[in-house]
C-alpha cells in the first residue's frame, strides 16, 4: 500500500486501482464528535419534552434539525470512502458508522474529472463579521462543516458526482494523476487538471532521460 498523505493510501495490480481516504480524525476528536452528538441529542429530548405542554411546533422542528445534526457528526467521526478504479468502472464506496453505500459509474460516461475545492455555501443572513453574539455564524460554521461534499468531481451522465472529503488540493493533484495513469485515455479530464498532468508527464519524461 502506497502512501500519499497521512490518511490516503492508494494500492495498484494490473486490473484494479483502489484509493483508501480516511477521515483523518485523532481518536480523541472521534470521542469529542460522539460526545457532542450524544448532548445535542439529550438536551433537544429535553427541550422537545419540556414544550410538548404548550404545543410547541417549532420546537419540534428544531428537534428535528438537530437530531439530523447529531447524526451528522457522528458520521463525520467514522466515515470511510474507498474508490475502486477498473479498466471499465469507477466505484465508489462511502462507509460511516450507519451506512455502507456503493455507487459505479461506466470510465467511458464520465467527463471533466477534476479538483473543485470546498462547498461556496451563501452567506447566513444573520451573518456578522466581528463578534458573533448570537451564536449564529458559529452555528453556521458547525452545520456547513458537516454536509459539505468531496473536493474531486466528476460528470457521469449530466451527474455531478463528488467525492474525497477534505482532500487537499495537492492530495488531489496525485490522486487524479493516479487514476489517470491508470485508466488511460478512457477517462476524460477536466481542462485544468488535464493541462497539470501534461506538465506531470513531462516532468517525469525529463527526469528518466
Amino acid at each position: 500500500m502506497h502512501k500519499i498523505s497521512d490518511r490516503i493510501y492508494f494500492t495498484e495490480t494490473p486490473d484494479k486501482f483502489t484509493l483508501v481516504i480516511s477521515n483523518g480524525l485523532p481518536r480523541i476528536l472521534k470521542y469529542i464528535f460522539v460526545v457532542q452528538s450524544i448532548c445535542i441529542l439529550i438536551g433537544m429530548f429535553a427541550y422537545v419534552v419540556s414544550s410538548f405542554s404548550v404545543n410547541d411546533s417549532v420546537s419540534y422542528v428544531y428537534g428535528i434539525l438537530y437530531v439530523f445534526m447529531s447524526i451528522a457528526y457522528l458520521k463525520r467521526a467514522f466515515r470511510k470512502e474507498i474508490v475502486e478504479v477498473t479498466r471499465t468502472v469507477f466505484s465508489i464506496q462511502k462507509k460511516t458508522l450507519f451506512v455502507n453505500k456503493i455507487h459505479s459509474y461506466l470510465i467511458s460516461d464520465i467527463s471533466h474529472f477534476k479538483f473543485i475545492g470546498e462547498n461556496k455555501f451563501t452567506p447566513h443572513a444573520l451573518q456578522v463579521y466581528n463578534f458573533d453574539y448570537l451564536g449564529t455564524q458559529t452555528a453556521e460554521i458547525q452545520l456547513q462543516d458537516v454536509i459539505k461534499d468531496g473536493t474531486l468531481e466528476f460528470f457521469c451522465k449530466g451527474e455531478r458526482i463528488r467525492f474525497g472529503m477534505d482532500v487537499l488540493s495537492w492530495d488531489a493533484e496525485e490522486i487524479i494523476f493516479r487514476i489517470q495513469q491508470f485508466a488511460g485515455n478512457n477517462l476524460q479530464m477536466g481542462d485544468a487538471m488535464g493541462e497539470l498532468l501534461e506538465e506531470l508527464n513531462n516532468d517525469e519524461n525529463q527526469a528518466e532521460e
